[in-house]
């Protein structure tokens, strides 16, 4: 049980501390003006991808599902997966809304803020009405495990900067 939690670990930082190594970047370096030498390339789609792809296996694989909790599984993972999208998209928004206007006076900023809030609220929300039904058939270790291991599949756990933080450039 405990090989399994520490091999889903060093999976999550393995594909934290490498997959940025082999991204790609849109023009080769020679092309491209000094700002975009110093920002960091993008974090694709394809990328994004394989992040929750990788955080779902490793959740999964933490729990260590029985055959009578694994029918529970599918309506979380879903969650999951919309959630991620759901978060891309947002991001994906407020990047093409900095770049069209200028900086926003700060009540506008705490408008921005709320709305942002009350969105992850809704998604939050709907992971844990799905997730309700697994935890409830998981016996005290998993549940142990679930919450650790749940916080770094919806991007606010310890491993989860390893992706953003690349993106942003940390």
């Amino acid at each position: 049980m405990r090989k399994t939690l520490v091999a889903a670990t060093a999976a999550a930082l393995l594909i934290g501390g490498v997959a940025p190594t082999f991204a790609q970047q849109e023009k080769p370096a020679a092309e491209r003006s000094e700002s975009e030498r110093q920002r960091p390339p993008r974090f694709t789609e394809q990328d994004r991808a394989a992040f929750t792809a990788a955080r779902l296996a490793g959740l999964k694989a933490g729990l260590q599902l029985t055959a009578q909790q694994e029918p529970h599984w599918a309506a979380l993972e879903s969650s999951l997966r919309a959630n991620a999208d759901d978060r891309a998209e947002q991001r994906d928004e407020q990047r093409e809304e900095r770049g069209e206007r200028t900086r926003p006076d700060t009540l506008e900023a705490l408008t921005n803020r709320a709305e942002r809030l009350r969105g992850q609220a809704d998604r939050l929300a709907k992971v844990a009405e799905a997730a309700k039904p697994l935890f409830d058939s998981l016996d005290d270790a998993q549940k142990r495990r679930f919450g650790i291991l749940l916080r770094d599949s919806i991007g606010e756990g310890p491993f989860a900067g390893a992706a953003h933080g690349w993106q942003r450039g940390r």
